[in-house]
């Protein structure tokens, strides 16, 4: 599922997500070599 997918299942935008992952309200995901989560 990728960040569009995801925001669009859960009603927030992709903005909105990064920006609860960067503060901490989300858990880091691990990212493959060409940076997906």
């Amino acid at each position: 599922m990728n960040m569009k997918e995801f925001s669009s299942a859960v009603g927030l935008s992709s903005y909105t997500l990064r920006y609860y992952e960067k503060i901490g309200l989300l858990k880091h995901v691990h990212r493959n070599s060409s940076g997906h989560r």
